[in-house]
């Protein structure tokens, strides 16, 4: 199956558990007053507009696994794109961004209730509402109709991954702070615990956990394919990050340089550049302020030495390493060609 039908499939499939959880809690918020119904209003306008990727991910390696109650993986697939929406709204607070697929993030739209004191609120109030959703997520997996092992070790999985992406996001908002040294190599820590843990290694594991499938050697070949989705898509995140087109990725193509953002791109330049570009470029991540001009030049500077081109190459060659385990992992042929297709998604979607 081509995986944007897949995608869609899923996206239709799984609406109605997500719209049930989140409307029953929107009604128990009522007896809290008008604000906390509010914030489940944003909530459930908030959350369908993703690809519902990592949802989906779940739900395709749970079957890949051998799982048989596919109506009730759908239904628990919905905590997986939970956490995304959390994971979000929390991330977009700590960046300080104002847009969230093509539209205001949470806490911009929050802000606009109070104006006197507009940023703390909407902060406030974004954050309040992913401590909710990362509390609502346990009592989600508790309803679910698999054996209560499965749901335990679910749920271990879930509070590890949760911390593990944590710690790469508390990396990722210090290294702007640290010593431009300091900075150096950090890359790989932070997309191993921010973006790889929470994109593919938990939604993929999590999905093979409550198939019941417990053979070692399976798990350890998923989790290698888990490694190398994660990596792909974090590659490809960098690349829209300072090249992608805002209209498509929904999101500014220059917050990743203001912000000294130290990504594939940054690791891909100074394994190149000769010794004036290398010190031009460390002067402006060393500014307080990164204006519009200093984007251009580190752009040129990208350009010059073909980043994007390189990193575009990364890409590939663990798509090949992705393409060598897919028989290793199923020898089922619909599965075969929905994971190739998968894999040549990643390395391709625009936003």
């Amino acid at each position: 199956m081509q995986i944007l039908d897949f995608l869609t499939s899923y996206q239709q499939q799984s609406k109605p558990y997500w719209q049930d959880f989140l409307k029953q809690w929107r009604e128990k918020s009522v007896q809290s007053g008008q604000i906390n119904q509010l914030i489940f209003d944003k909530l459930i306008e908030f959350h369908p507009q993703g690809k519902h990727f990592r949802g989906a991910l779940a739900y395709l390696f749970y079957q890949i696994a051998g799982g048989k109650n596919t109506k009730e993986m759908l239904k628990a697939s919905v905590a997986v794109e939970l956490l995304q929406t959390a994971l979000l709204i929390t991330d977009d607070v700590f960046d300080n961004d104002d847009v969230r697929r093509g539209k205001p993030t949470i806490h911009r739209q929050w802000q606009q209730y109070f104006p006197a004191h507009n940023l703390d609120y909407g902060k406030s109030m974004a954050l309040s509402t992913s401590i909710i959703v990362f509390h609502l997520i346990p009592l989600f997996l508790q309803e679910l109709q698999f054996e209560d092992s499965f749901k335990q070790e679910a749920l271990t999985l879930y509070c590890q991954k949760t911390i593990e992406t944590i710690w790469g996001e508390v990396l990722d908002i210090s290294t702007p702070f640290m010593s431009f040294d300091q900075r150096k190599g950090s890359y790989a820590n932070i997309h191993k615990y921010k973006t790889v843990a929470y994109t593919a290694v938990w939604p993929i594991l999590f999905g093979v956990i409550l198939s019941g499938n417990k053979d070692g050697v399976f798990r350890q070949k998923v989790e290698q394919m888990a490694e190398i989705i994660g990596q792909i898509f974090q590659i490809q995140d960098d690349i829209l990050g300072t090249f992608g087109e805002e209209h498509k990725t929904g999101k500014a193509n220059d917050s990743d340089i203001k912000d000294a953002r130290w990504t594939v791109l940054v690791e891909y330049f100074f394994s190149k550049a000769n010794e004036a570009d290398y010190h031009q470029f460390k002067t402006i991540y060393e500014q307080e302020e990164i204006d519009d001009n200093d984007v251009k030049i580190v752009k040129e500077l990208f350009l010059k030495y073909q980043i994007k081109k390189l990193a575009e190459e990364k890409n590939q060659k663990l798509r090949q390493q992705g393409l060598s385990l897919i028989p290793q992992i199923t020898d089922n042929f619909d599965y075969q060609q929905t994971l190739k297709n998968l894999l040549d998604y990643l390395i391709n979607r625009e936003k």
